[in-house]
């Protein structure tokens, strides 16, 4: 019940600690992979594939926050760029 009452900023923030928890998991399982497991092409590629999908999304999801968080202010970025 106390998530269908949840506000949305609360939602957002749980589901991204989830999200990072789940990230050091798999970082921690990749230490437990075999040296067989490692030497199929494919299953690396398919590794690489899915952490670079994950990659963009957080990227986009990067820049989405920084412009909420930083509206119409100028980011570090946009004031390196402007030569100050």
């Amino acid at each position: 019940m106390y998530f269908l009452n949840e506000d949305p900023h609360k939602r957002i923030l749980r589901r991204l600690s989830a999200c990072t928890h789940t990230l050091y998991a798999v970082a921690e399982e990749l230490d437990d992979f075999e040296d067989e497991e490692l030497e199929d092409v494919e299953k690396r590629g398919d590794l690489l594939i899915s952490v670079e999908n994950l990659i963009d999304v957080a990227m986009h999801l990067t820049d989405e926050i920084r412009a909420i968080a930083w509206q119409h202010t100028l980011t570090p970025q946009q004031l390196e760029d402007e030569d100050y």
